[in-house]
């Protein structure tokens, strides 16, 4: 197996929305090379670029055109049609890329990952490539979630986790794919990972940012960090909170369990 790190990445991900882009901001400022192609989000679009290929490989369904040419070609490329193995020389492809990236980059950085939210997405393929890979789940208030702008992964991705985007009004519907995302994503992670996944709520960063830090910190082996330079790179948003000022007539009793199963008193 085609190896160029001589360690396995940190990966962050979690339903858009969720505050990667801090997590993998401090990652960043800490020593950890996350890749020199980012947006403004700390994407790798190196990756970014990739993944409608892996999405479109496991998912493997619908009318679409664009997706089924996506699925032909990949087959082609990868001289294959296993979907492990397709989504592995992916992979591989992509780390000889970061790899180079990090050859040219004159920082010193110890260890190496990427963000993109829908990591967890392809987290089984990417256990089975990486044994000692460390996972960050991020989550959010459900209601909060329910109202954002961010709405991608519900349209991408919402049927293959059993909810229908069309089914109920955006919010209803953008809650019940927040709930089974992470549902599947918080299982996955403790199944495949062990006590090399953790999971970070969003307003416990915000509220409490020199302890949530520390764990992050102890996580990923770097505790020299300065805390204190880290602790301002947290930032309490304006849309914290957002859905009390919201119509919520349109949940139900379930959709508020929902909520609360992931600790959220509404």
């Amino acid at each position: 197996m085609k190896r160029y790190f001589d360690s396995d990445p940190i990966i962050i991900g979690g339903v858009g929305g969720s505050g990667t882009r801090i997590v993998a901001e401090i990652l960043k400022q800490s020593g950890v090379f996350i890749g020199a192609t980012l947006n403004e989000s700390n994407d790798n679009m190196q990756i970014a670029k990739e993944f409608p290929n892996m999405r479109d490989v496991i998912q493997n369904r619908g009318p679409d055109n664009k997706r089924i040419l996506r699925n032909l070609k990949n087959k082609v490329r990868w001289y294959s049609i296993s979907e492990q193995q397709i989504i592995r020389k992916t992979i591989i492809r992509f780390e000889n890329q970061m790899y180079n990236s990090y050859q040219e980059e004159s920082g010193e950085y110890s260890g190496w990952g990427w963000k993109i939210p829908g990591n967890f997405f392809i987290l089984e393929h990417l256990s089975n490539h990486y044994h000692n890979m460390k996972y960050i789940h991020l989550i959010r208030n459900g209601f909060d979630m329910a109202f954002s702008k961010n709405q991608d992964q519900l349209k991408n991705w919402g049927e293959y986790y059993g909810v229908d985007p069309n089914k109920y009004p955006t919010a209803k519907a953008a809650l019940n794919y927040w709930y089974a995302a992470n549902k599947k994503a918080i299982s996955q992670g403790e199944e495949f990972f062990c006590n090399n996944f953790i999971l970070i709520k969003f307003e416990e960063l915000c509220l409490n940012p020199n302890k949530i830090l520390s764990r992050i910190l102890n996580f990923v082996n770097h505790n020299k960090s300065d805390i204190n330079k880290l602790n301002q790179l947290v930032k309490t948003p304006d849309t914290i909170d957002r859905y009390k000022n919201e119509d919520l007539t349109i949940f139900d009793k379930n959709d508020f369990k929902k909520v609360r199963e992931f600790g959220y008193l509404v």
